[in-house]
């Protein structure tokens, strides 16, 4: 589609000014359906986007489920209670497989939530599934026309039925069943809200051997027999695709480029683009078609097919102009303008223009607000505003899913795509590329916003956006990208430039005692700047100087709480050792550290150990009630092998700490991909502590010289 943007193509700050300084997105034309004038629309709207044969509700209580925390079983109670008067509400399984057959459908079974397993705010995964993929056009209108869809968390008998308990079925997943009761696919652990990757799924299920096709697919296949005209067999592709044999509808669109159907083979090809990266297409999005004036709709497509390809530009380009102009025979209709509004905030968001991003939302959302585009809208333009309820990580959650490697893309029974050695230098230039199109223009990454949302108990007005958290994330991006240096010499540079001036500017950085995320930012800088080549000569000694500084800082605080680091209301044994890994970071390269320093951290490090096993508690304050081997499992190779640097312990240690981390490896990775995962069955682990430590148990191995 590149001969849209030589017309286009404005540059990027002609077109951030541009953007600015629209009144609507609306363009100068009318709308092609009439919009009574009224509010945004409310996000909830989407959760109607499929027709749900039953659709439960997940409880938000945070309220109630934090009075329940420090409850012994609390956890467990609150989500049985819960779960079991879903279950009980709704229609019996049987039931909604007896309606399946009756529509000759089959059953879409989406399980929000799995008794015995709950992040602090249950809501969140399901809010970002019904935001994302479960309300998106093209997937819903595949679940309404091809399943009877059920909304319904397991647990009991109903669970143990169907195999969905902890830790064998991690939240949020889908069952889809025949009529008979047979299970054709199972996928729990989803860790993408990529809406074109639901969508490939369930047409690749839809169209394996075996599968029925829809009346209308076997009509267009007999028409086209028929009467094999160029129009015929592009409705014949558009029905395979439809249908989700997407493989049969590539092949034929690509027999129509030169017919008399090139305009409908061209949308056809840019949509299967867009609804896969299966391998086995070929890519042809750069090349060009025959002359003709392509519809608006062409244009959106091809900027969302920019936006998934990573060219965030080019994307900004045709939809901006999808949006706005007032050039094209046909006036747009609202749904049109909702979705380029929608995903011109997506491609601005992928530039780093946030407020710029918010903006287009809230204009598509208050302009088209019957639109389902609209409704996405309006929970996006929550980006930055309520870190706490999840919009803000919905953006992130719908980005490319080119991140993904190509055996993703098989159906398989989750989205956890297993690598070996031999993808490591894959596995690298992904995450780099990804860091690459993910930092903002200020030098940021996004990141979990820490602490926001939550009610300020003196204004009653959200906290303000808590940055040291976010200094800490860039300042373990830019370590990264230096580890990797050699793959993309000249955007890494780029890269770190802009990341250092970010994670450099003390402005950011909001310090005191009862706000102490600042420790983790601190911390994380020492580690980058002792990481990276800070030069020679006065480059080297005003390096020196600024980790000098930052200890000065952490020693002060450490010494106020008894030898421990902490970022949070408690002392835990993961913020002590992570804390300390930068500091000996530091020390590897000739930094002096206060006398002490490392010896408090180990001295507070050993009391949280003890029992026959030597196990790490978390808590340093009261690590008994938390020193169990599956609690431990995550936090014991990092705490043993910092022991080990400070000289408090002897190498021998390291195996078995590397022994318990293995133990409890399948179900830590299982959960690793979820966002403040607590599961009162597995100790309150939590999955993020397994990334936490996973580094540290390779360098641990590494460093005890373990050669397997």
């Amino acid at each position: 589609m590149t001969r849209f943007f030589p017309r286009v193509g404005p540059s990027l700050l002609l077109v951030v000014l541009g953007l600015t300084a629209l009144p609507t997105l609306s363009g100068s034309r009318a709308h092609a359906e009439d919009e009574p004038a009224s509010a945004a629309p409310a996000w909830e709207a989407c959760y109607r986007a499929v027709d749900w044969f039953h659709a439960a509700e997940v409880p938000d209580s945070e309220a109630q489920l934090l009075d329940l925390v420090g409850k012994q079983d609390g956890l467990v109670n609150w989500s049985k209670a819960w779960i079991g008067e879903a279950i009980k509400a709704a229609p019996s399984l049987k039931a909604c497989l007896a309606e399946a057959k009756k529509r000759g459908t089959l059953l879409f079974w989406y399980v929000p939530a799995v008794e015995g397993q709950h992040i602090i705010l249950p809501h969140l995964l399901d809010r970002m599934m019904m935001v994302g993929p479960l309300s998106d056009p093209d997937v819903t209108a595949l679940l309404n026309r091809r399943f009877v869809c059920l909304k319904l968390p397991a647990g009991g008998a109903l669970a143990k039925t169907y195999g969905l308990e902890i830790p064998e079925f991690v939240q949020p997943g889908i069952l889809i069943l025949k009529p008979d009761g047979t299970v054709v696919h199972r996928m729990d652990r989803i860790s993408t809200f990529q809406a074109g990757w639901f969508d490939h799924l369930l047409r690749e299920i839809l169209g394996a051997p075996g599968a029925s096709e829809s009346e209308p697919l076997t009509a267009a296949r007999a028409a086209a027999k028929a009467e094999p005209t160029p129009a015929l067999r592009l409705a014949l592709a558009r029905a395979l695709a439809a249908d989700g044999r997407l493989h049969e509808a590539w092949a034929l669109a690509g027999t129509l480029r030169t017919s008399k159907e090139t305009v409908g083979a061209a949308l056809l090809e840019e949509d299967l683009i867009r609804r896969t990266r299966s391998t086995s297409f070929k890519q042809t999005y750069d090349e060009p078609y025959p002359d003709g004036e392509l519809p608006r709709r062409a244009l959106i497509v091809a900027g969302r097919t920019a936006l998934g390809l990573g060219d965030a530009k080019r994307a900004m380009d045709a939809l901006h102009f999808a949006a706005t102009a007032d050039s094209f025979p046909v006036a747009p209709t609202r749904d049109e303008l909702a979705e380029a509004g929608y995903f011109l905030g997506h491609a601005l968001y992928a530039l780093g223009l946030d407020d710029v991003a918010r903006t287009r939302w809230r204009e598509a959302a208050a302009s088209h607000p019957r639109s389902i585009w609209a409704a996405k809208a309006s929970a996006c333009s929550e980006l930055g505003t309520d870190g706490r309820l999840g919009e803000s990580a919905l953006v992130r959650g719908m980005d490319s899913s080119r991140w993904m490697a190509a055996e993703a893309y098989t159906v398989r029974k989750d989205t956890q795509w297993h690598r070996t050695q031999e993808d490591a230098v894959d596995i690298a230039k992904r995450a780099v590329t990804f860091l690459l199109e993910q930092q903002r223009l200020d030098g940021s990454w996004p990141g979990f916003h820490w602490g926001q949302g939550a009610p300020d108990a003196r204004t009653g007005k959200p906290k303000a956006h808590n940055q040291n958290i976010d200094v800490a994330i860039a300042a373990a991006c830019c370590a990264a990208l230096h580890r990797y240096y050699a793959l993309d010499p000249k955007r890494i540079q780029k890269a770190l430039t802009r990341g250092e001036s970010y994670i450099y500017d003390e402005s950011r950085i909001k310090r005191g005692e009862k706000d102490v995320a600042w420790v983790y930012a601190d911390a994380y800088k020492l580690r980058y700047l002792a990481m990276s080549a800070f030069g020679e000569g006065k480059d080297r000694q005003a390096g020196f100087r600024k980790m000098q500084g930052w200890i000065k800082g952490l020693r002060k605080h450490q010494v106020a709480n008894g030898g421990v680091f902490r970022h949070y209301v408690y002392k835990s044994t993961f913020v002590t050792a992570a804390v300390t890994t930068c500091l000996l970071e530091a020390a590897r390269v000739g930094v002096k550290l206060p006398q002490g320093m490392l010896a408090d951290a180990s001295k507070a490090l050993a009391s949280a150990r003890g029992g026959p096993e030597g196990l790490y508690g978390y808590l340093i304050d009261n690590p008994a009630v938390t020193r169990t081997r599956l609690g431990a499992a995550n936090r014991q190779p990092l705490c043993e092998w910092v022991q080990y640097k400070c000289g408090a312990a002897k190498a021998e240690r390291i195996p078995a700490s590397l022994d318990v981390f293995l133990e409890a490896y399948a179900d830590s990775a299982a959960l690793a991909r979820k966002t403040n995962f607590h599961i009162p069955k597995l100790d309150h682990t939590a999955g993020y502590y397994f990334f936490h430590n996973f580094h540290a148990a390779s360098i641990a191995a590494r460093d005890a010289g373990l050669k397997s």
